[in-house]
């Protein structure tokens, strides 16, 4: 209201003094251009300079506006389209997630011909493809994500993709170089390393996975538990392919060396586990080292009593049958009821040659836990005994449980 006012006031003025110079100032002004003139009264010349500011002012808005119009016309257009691609990305990742591979690869690549780094948008349609079992198809989009990658700096998470789509392909060598090459990139990062360790288990290559162990620890590329689990899986393998030489007929020399090798890689802290002691254990008892494998197993028991242990010590020979059995008893008398021990204990006393001893605890352990096993050694026992009935009937029950029992069919009278 004030401008109003104000500029009303001064609009007066001006016109006032504007009125007295065309009443009492008979001046004028002289304009030449080019060799002509130009006279006009000094009036008339302010009014025509103040009529022309002003249709310069409104022409410039006219023409500010009107650009205006045009610029937010064309900011709506460009905010639509970016709004579109928006919703065709989010469109695509849900699908991507829900598992609709044909949906998620539609709308990931028709947001991508709209967006300068559509890095994210190949590698997710190339895993769509893959679903599809459109493996070309695949292969294509990786390589146009690897162009990208190239000129952005991305070229690790292309490796990374192909690796996986050539791991999916059971192409393992392939999928090793990829991977190889990623680790020289980022010889630390986590899904690298997860990936190695997946082919060296598919290729049966322990070795290399024992290798990686410590870098699969050391970056936490995996929870402990499932790290302790490929540990184990990795030792037991290696235990069991030095092993394959050992034939049990006491010239495994070579064999033996490689096998104990392989043993003395193993975590000290880890050796009298039970998974370990027994698998070390049986093949000691094959290659007829039966004193290593006693006291192997009876230091192993002392921190884990476990039932295959406990029928594994019974299976070896040492040379000192006496402190074998004694050491056998005095667990008896911590485990009274435990069946494999009584199994165990007869063997023993076999060694021993403690025929009735033996027979009682292989009936003991009977009376427990009925086994194969059992059946067998006592039905054996009894034989030599010269019982030879009841020695039949134990085999029987023995060959019984090997077969789950028979049917109860007619036999002949």
């Amino acid at each position: 209201m004030r401008k109003i006012i104000l500029a009303s006031v001064l609009a007066l003025v001006a016109g006032a003094g504007l009125w007295h110079l065309l009443q009492y100032d008979a001046g004028y002004i002289l304009i030449v251009v080019a060799g002509k003139t130009i006279e006009m009264r000094f009036a008339f010349a302010v009014l025509s300079l103040l009529l022309l500011i002003l249709l310069l002012r409104w022409g410039w808005r006219l023409l500010r506006g009107t650009l205006g119009i045009f610029s937010g016309g064309w900011r709506a257009a460009v905010g639509r389209r970016a709004l579109r691609t928006e919703l065709r990305t989010q469109r695509g990742l849900l699908s991507y997630i829900e598992g609709d591979w044909q949906g998620a690869q539609r709308d990931l690549l028709k947001a991508a011909k709209d967006l300068p780094r559509p890095l994210v948008h190949y590698l997710a349609a190339a895993r769509s493809a893959h679903e599809m079992g459109q493996d070309e198809k695949a292969a294509e989009l990786l390589n146009q994500a690897e162009q990208l990658a190239l000129a952005s700096g991305n070229k690790l998470v292309v490796l990374l993709s192909q690796a996986r789509l050539l791991l999916w392909r059971q192409q393992y060598d392939a999928c090793l170089t990829k991977l190889h090459l990623a680790k020289t990139m980022a010889p630390h990062h986590p899904v690298v390393l997860d990936l190695l360790q997946q082919v060296y288990a598919i290729r049966g290559d322990w070795t290399s996975l024992e290798q990686l162990l410590p870098e699969l620890r050391r970056y936490k590329a995996l929870p402990e538990k499932i790290l302790s689990a490929i540990e184990q899986c990795v030792y037991l393998s290696l235990l069991q392919d030095a092993g394959k030489g050992i034939r049990g007929q006491g010239q495994d020399q070579a064999a033996l060396a490689e096998l104990q090798q392989v043993w003395q890689r193993l975590p000290k802290a880890a050796r009298l586990l039970p998974e370990y002691a027994t698998a070390y254990g049986k093949l000691l008892v094959l290659a007829q080292e039966h004193d290593q494998a006693e006291t192997l197993l009876r230091h192993a028991l002392k921190e884990h009593w476990s039932a295959p242990l406990v029928e594994l010590y019974g299976l070896a020979a040492p040379g000192d049958r006496q402190a074998q059995l004694h050491h056998a008893q005095r667990w008896a008398q911590d485990h009274p009821e435990d069946a494999e021990l009584h199994l165990a204990l007869g063997r023993i006393c076999l060694r021993n040659e403690l025929w009735g001893k033996a027979r009682d605890h292989f009936q003991q352990s009977l009376r427990l836990r009925p086994t194969p096993a059992a059946y067998a050694e006592l039905g054996r026992l009894l034989a030599h005994l010269g019982e030879h009935t009841p020695s039949t009937e134990h085999f029987r029950q023995g060959l019984l449980l090997t077969t789950h029992g028979l049917p109860n069919l007619p036999m002949p009278r």
